[in-house]
């Protein structure tokens, strides 16, 4: 691939960088692919008015320039004259470049996003035929580019741009897109506002020159309506412009308040930003008063758009929003890391002063009703307007958790704002995480990576005390980072007033002045925490304020704090100058990471013997046999329905995955009496085989040292007749990825057409599986005819792509289609079974829309998996337990092999 500076020559030698304020271009640094390939409309007012379509590739953006713009509707073909590629940092360019230079005339941000290439990018660019995936504001589902030939004397490449036939198609008579929605997804303004009132030269001083002060052009949206600025408060208290604010802070509760006098907000997971705006000045503070405006440039700039001329602070958080719309701690650490910081959002909910009056004084609801007003209660760039629900915080918070997200926020109404933490604002979590303080490092037992976990604690009562040891969640440029600043801080002694055990060799003590964000699933007896995963570093908060956050009782009503007689944003102090009795602390709710184990299933994990639950199983990880039984306990409700009452064989390692391993179907001296028997004819003879139909014989295989478990396809009352069909997707070595997809699609896409729905397994290991549920009436070898016929027509159609035989020679730059888990005695691996791999990767299902280019088969490991069944809104499969689809004859005769 040509390097994206040579790629860029044609782009610069037509501007003049003195002259235009377009971005020259000057990196070259590729973005992270794991946030997704990006992709821009830029509507642009030159010459003539068209819309530049932007796809990253390659370290630069391939650009087309489409006169009509895009359209929803599959019929209408739009023309794409592709023209010079462009810098990645043009994407969020917006403004007037000046007359006489190339393009001269406006840019907005029409829309904005990323996309998914459907197969492989570099070939579909090169051959004229490019399909694909976009996720933007405006523009989603599949779209095609289609190179034209060339006509003599044309000297650029026209492309027709086309939008695919599925859900996000519209005929153009019901919704014509770019007349619909023409303001900037960035700033919210029309075309011809920007040109009226191009935006300030932003810096961290303020800007040169800007836009007044005005209503944005997006369609309004009811409660409450947007009211023009001109209803803003003028200076009438003659307040001082505060420099500086401590924050609210919430204290946290087991449950949310009851009652009409709470408000209710969703709990954000990013970084509390108080924004002063000021004679023409942005700052951005942290919690610990540090000016982060240049960490996030973007949101500084659209506050001085939006907001220039007025006196304003408000209270929020800058957050990074994944594809469901949910704040997400790790990408806003990658964004930072990246120097990406262009997709980040600012989610408002407080308004603290106003054109020269101090609201800190008024109650919750005035500032809120304040803020609405300001904000206009609608999505408007990258400064948002963070809702809320007045009482019933129970029904949020069980919503909040059908969701995945964190928790939510309880604040009284009717009070103040009182800098610091106290009982007015109340914080309840679903999912665990908390910042920590590192005070070691171990070097790692890979080559490839330059760091093997932290040792991390928290300050209690003068003492620093030890938490636990986290060592995933890293990223290799993560690994890296961390070290490089851990090495400087090395100490000769423990920072630990108690003693480390389990550490491993290797260990390096440093000074505990880093503050890195963990998720956990719950905390143990003795204060360690159970399944860490490192989420970031927290660089705005101090080592020395860390503390474990005990959950107190939500506060009742009639003990609610009353309001104070304190100068706004003061210290808290009693409203009757003596201090209040603190709420009575009760014993840390536990979170389990999966469902609630009902009692019976709990006396069975307390009865088990398990023999040195000490025992190290995956070493790279430092998983012992207690924490494999922690996990299938944490897990079980999901898997049983998929193994239980079903034949088994189990792969044992009991000397870890390190050791010597082995399969095992057959009873044998020493199986635990938890798991079942069953006589089944094998050849001659008949054997006992094994399986499971309790939680206690699922925990019985941990002792026993099983790493792995694989069930039949059909259940121990007919084992003759399988209840679901198995398509092993099984790839070769450094295949790519995306044929992978394409290939587990293209089963589905077959079976649907056939009238069979299916369901994905990633494997945790290197394919994927594809199960369709039958109805059992059918015996194996008809079923083994099936689907052997099937994926021989499937290889047949395409023999470049796919194969059926089994030989190395056969399979190489190719997808092995794997029939041979559906005969009788053959076994695919479980949903939630772990892998005898090093890094305890597990195999799990997931929906269709989770299959994406991000996705890998051993993306879930023991570790991050618990946290991700806590999110989880709902059960991928559980529709693969009711659906009674049968495989009828018409079905077996179309792939009846002649």
């Amino acid at each position: 691939m040509a390097s994206a500076q040579s790629q860029l020559k044609e782009y610069k030698r037509k501007r003049d960088f003195h002259k235009t304020s377009e971005p020259a271009g000057k990196s070259s640094r590729h973005r992270s692919t794991k946030k997704g390939l990006a992709f821009v409309v830029q509507k642009h007012d030159a010459s003539h008015l068209h819309y530049d379509f932007r796809l990253e590739w390659d370290g630069v953006l391939k650009s087309w320039a489409v006169p009509q713009g895009p359209c929803l509707d599959p019929s209408l073909k739009r023309l794409a004259v592709q023209v010079e590629d462009h810098p990645l940092e043009y994407g969020t360019f917006e403004g007037i470049i000046p007359p006489g230079q190339y393009g001269g005339g406006t840019v907005i941000v029409w829309d904005n996003g990323t996309w998914e290439p459907l197969g492989d990018a570099a070939e579909g660019l090169r051959n004229g035929k490019l399909k694909f995936h976009l996720h933007g504001e405006k523009l989603t589902g599949g779209w095609t580019l289609v190179r034209m030939r060339r006509k003599p004397g044309e000297k650029k490449d026209n492309w027709l741009l086309i939008k695919e036939r599925d859900d996000a198609a519209r005929p153009l008579k019901e919704r014509d897109i770019v007349k619909d929605e023409p303001a900037s997804v960035l700033s919210g303004v029309t075309i011809g506002e920007m040109a009226e009132e191009p935006p300030a030269e932003w810096n961290s001083e303020g800007p040169k020159t800007g836009r007044k002060s005005r209503p944005t052009s997006k369609t309004t949206r009811s409660k409450p309506a947007a009211k023009p600025r001109t209803a803003a408060k003028s200076r009438t208290s003659g307040d001082k412009f505060p420099k500086s604010i401590q924050p609210e802070l919430a204290t946290l509760v087991e449950a949310p308040p009851a009652g009409d006098d709470w408000l209710h907000e969703i709990k954000l997971d990013g970084y509390r930003v108080v924004a002063f705006v000021h004679k023409d000045k942005v700052q951005l503070k942290t919690r610990n008063d540090l000016d982060w405006s240049h960490r996030f440039p973007e949101i500084a700039q659209d506050l001085q758009r939006r907001f220039h001329g007025e006196d304003l602070v408000f209270d929020g958080e800058v957050c990074a929003v994944d594809d469901e719309g949910v704040t997400r701690f790790g990408m806003l650490q990658e964004a930072l890391s990246d120097s990406q910081t262009d997709g980040l959002v600012y989610y408002v909910f407080d308004l603290l002063w106003r054109d020269g009056t101090d609201l800190r004084g008024k109650s919750l609801e005035v500032r809120k009703d304040q803020l609405a007003e300001l904000l206009g209660n609608r999505p408007h760039g990258r400064i948002l307007y963070s809702d809320h629900q007045v009482g019933q915080g129970d029904k949020l918070f069980r919503k909040a958790a059908d969701m995945g997200l964190e928790g939510i926020v309880s604040k009284r109404r009717d009070q103040p704002y009182l800098s610091g933490r106290g009982g007015n604002w109340v914080k309840s979590k679903i999912s665990q995480q908390d910042e920590f303080v590192i005070g070691g490092f171990t070097d790692s037992t890979s080559a490839t990576r330059r760091l093997g976990a932290l040792l991390i604690g928290y300050h209690d009562n003068g003492e620093f005390k030890y938490a636990g040891k986290v060592g995933t969640g890293f990223t290799e440029a993560m690994t890296a980072d961390l070290r490089e600043r851990l090495v400087t801080r090395e100490s000769d002694e423990s920072p630990f007033a108690d003693r480390v055990t389990g550490a491993g060799r290797g260990v390096h003590w440093v000074d505990p002045n880093l503050v890195a964000q963990i998720g956990f699933t719950q905390w143990t007896r003795d204060g360690r925490l159970r399944h860490p995963v490192f989420q970031g570093l927290r660089e705005d908060k101090p080592a020395r304020s860390v503390k474990r956050d005990i959950p107190k009782e939500a506060p009742a009503m009639e003990e609610a704090p009353r309001k104070t007689k304190s100068s706004p944003g003061g210290e808290r102090k009693p409203a009757n100058g003596t201090a209040r009795k603190a709420p009575a602390r009760r014993r840390p709710t536990q979170h389990h990471s999966g469902p609630e184990l009902s009692a019976a299933d709990q006396k069975q994990l307390e009865q088990l013997h398990l023999t040195h639950p000490e025992k190290v199983l995956y070493p790279a990880e430092g998983i012992t046999k207690l924490d494999l039984v922690e996990f299938y306990a944490a897990v079980a409700e999901w898997m049983l329905p998929h193994i239980e009452n079903r034949p088994l064989s189990l792969v044992r390692c009991p000397d870890g995955v390190g050791g010597p391993r082995f399969f095992q179907k057959h009873a044998a001296g020493g199986t635990p009496d938890a798991l079942k028997r069953i006589p089944i004819r094998e050849k001659d003879e008949t054997e006992d085989y094994l399986y499971i139909d309790s939680l206690a014989g699922l925990l019985s295989t941990c002792q026993m040292g099983t790493l792995e478990i694989h069930p039949w396809g059909s259940r121990c009352d007919d084992i003759e007749k399988p209840d679901r069909l198995i398509f092993d997707i099984d790839p070769d070595e450094g295949l790519a990825w995306s044929k992978v997809v394409g290939a587990a699609r293209e089963v589905r896409d077959r079976l649907q057409d056939l009238g069979l729905e299916s369901f994905l397994k990633v494997t945790g290991g290197k394919g994927l599986h594809v199960v369709a549920p039958i109805v059992r009436r059918g015996e194996w070898p008809e079923i083994k005819a099936f689907t052997r016929g099937f994926v021989r027509q499937m290889a047949a159609d395409d023999p470049r792509a796919y194969t059926t035989n089994m030989s190395k020679s056969e399979r190489r730059g190719k997808i092995f289609l794997d029939y041979l888990r559906n005969d009788r005695g053959a076994t695919a691996v479980a949903p939630y079974s772990t892998r005898a791999r090093d890094e305890a990767s597990v195999a799990v299902p997931i929906a269709w829309t989770q299959l994406t280019p991000q996705m890998r088969s051993n993306h879930f490991t023991m570790k991050n998996l618990t946290t991700t069944l806590a999110r989880r809104r709902t059960d991928p499969w559980e529709e693969m337990l009711t659906l009674r689809q049968s495989l009828t004859a018409a079905m077996r005769k179309s792939v009846e092999e002649t």
